[in-house]
């Protein structure tokens, strides 16, 4: 799947999220599945919670870390398309 700047992120309400700091804990009810996230893909996580768009995270992400823009769109749309796949968010 390919993802553009202005592709919609939005994640599944039926998600349960403990937040731990810098990190978060994510239940997936549909599998049963707990998942660890690291300090990114917590933050992630939380920007698709305000129902934005792949561009508008990476620009957030871009500003609260030191990473290379070409690399972190790349990751940024690799854990989102994962995610999806999972069934976790929903894009387009």
């Amino acid at each position: 799947m390919t993802l553009s700047t202005e592709t919609p992120v939005v994640i599944s309400q039926a998600l349960t999220v403990a937040d731990l700091g810098n990190e978060a804990v994510v239940l997936d009810p549909a599998s049963g599945m707990y998942f660890g996230l690291n300090e990114v893909a917590a933050r992630i996580l939380a920007l698709a919670h305000s129902s934005t768009t792949v561009g508008e995270i990476v620009g957030q992400l871009y500003e609260e870390f030191d990473v290379d823009h070409a690399q972190l769109t790349a990751d940024v749309s690799a854990f989102v398309c994962d995610l999806e796949k999972r069934g976790m968010i929903r894009v387009g």
